[in-house]
C-alpha cells in the first residue's frame, strides 16, 4: 500500500521532478535567467510555471519554498499541463507543501494519464492495483501499465514484467516477455529493472543461469541505492567466488508489495537460499 510517499523516487520535491529526473535549481541559474523564468511563469506560461516550481523545490528546501512550488505547479496543472497535473497529484498524495488529499491526488493523476503522460499512467496503474483512491481492478491496472510501458516508461515496464512473471489478469505467464521488459527498463538505468534482471539471471529464468551477469546488473542497482539489491549482492558475491554447488529454487517468486509511484518488487531469493553457504 502507499507509504506516505516515503518510497516515491525523487531528489528534489519527492515528486516535483523534471521529466529527465534532473532539477533546475535557482542557484544554478544566473539571476537574470531566474528573473526571466519567473516573468514567464507570471505571464501564465505553464511550462515556465512547472520549471519555476521545480526550481523553488530544489532551492533551500524550506517549507515556504515548497508551498510556493506547489502553488506554481497547481497553476500549471489548472491549465491542463500533463506533467504539472501528475506532479501536483503527487504533492497532494504526499501532503508536502499542501494539505494531504489522496482522492484529489488520484483525480489529478488520472487526468494526466488520460492525456498520455506515461509517469501518470504508471502511477494510476499502481493505484488500481492497490485500490488506493480508485476501485481495485487488476485488469485496469495492467492496461495502464501496458500504455506506459509502450511509451518507454521504465517503472511501468517493471510492473508489466511482474504481471507477466505471475501470469496476472488476462496475461499468460511469460518469463521471456518479462525479461524483455526488465531489460528495457535496465537499459534506461532503472534500479528495479536492473535488480529484477539480476534475479532472472541468478535463477536462470528464460535465460541461461549466469551468476556473473547477475552480479553485474545487481552491482549497478546497488550503486543507485537499491536496498533489496544490496542484500542480493552479498549472496551473489559468494557465488562468484564459489560458483558451484548451490541450486536456487524458483518458489516464492513474487511478493505482493506495492510501492507508491514506483514498481512492484518482483521476486527475491528465499530465506533458505540466502542462508546457504558453500562448504
Amino acid at each position: 500500500m502507499f507509504e506516505d510517499g516515503k518510497d516515491i523516487p525523487g531528489k528534489c520535491f519527492d515528486g516535483l521532478q523534471s521529466g529527465s529526473g534532473q532539477c533546475m535549481g535557482l542557484l544554478a541559474s544566473t539571476t537574470e535567467a531566474a528573473l526571466r523564468l519567473r516573468m514567464s511563469a507570471e505571464a501564465g506560461l505553464p511550462k515556465a510555471q512547472v520549471q519555476l516550481a521545480l526550481a523553488l523545490a530544489k532551492g533551500e528546501g524550506t517549507g515556504e519554498h515548497l508551498q510556493e512550488a506547489v502553488v506554481w505547479m497547481q497553476r500549471a496543472a489548472e491549465q491542463a499541463d500533463p506533467e504539472a497535473m501528475h506532479k501536483f497529484g503527487i504533492a497532494l498524495l504526499m501532503g508536502k507543501g499542501i494539505e494531504k488529499d489522496p482522492q484529489g491526488s488520484t483525480a489529478w493523476i488520472a487526468a494526466a494519464a488520460h492525456r498520455g503522460f506515461a509517469e501518470a499512467q504508471n502511477a494510476l496503474g499502481v493505484a488500481h492495483l492497490a485500490g488506493e483512491g480508485v476501485e481495485k481492478n487488476l485488469g485496469v491496472a495492467i492496461s495502464w501499465f501496458r500504455l506506459a510501458a509502450a511509451s518507454g516508461n521504465p517503472d511501468a515496464q517493471c510492473n508489466l514484467g511482474v504481471a507477466y512473471m505471475q501470469g496476472l489478469g488476462d496475461l499468460l505467464q511469460d518469463y521471456t516477455e518479462a525479461r524483455r521488459l526488465f531489460s528495457s527498463a535496465a537499459a534506461q538505468g532503472c534500479p528495479d529493472g536492473l535488480y529484477n534482471l539480476s534475479l532472472m539471471y541468478a535463477k536462470g529464468l528464460s535465460v541461461r543461469r549466469d551468476i556473473h551477469v547477475a552480479y553485474q546488473h545487481c552491482s549497478q542497482a546497488v550503486l543507485q541505492g537499491h536496498r533489496q539489491a544490496a542484500m542480493l549482492l552479498k549472496h551473489l558475491e559468494e557465488l562468484v567466488v564459489y560458483p558451484s554447488g548451490v541450486t536456487l529454487n524458483v518458489s516464492n517468486l513474487v511478493q505482493d508489495v506495492v510501492v507508491q509511484g514506483q514498481c512492484v518488487p518482483v521476486f527475491e531469493l528465499d530465506q533458505d537460499e540466502r542462508d546457504q553457504r558453500l562448504t
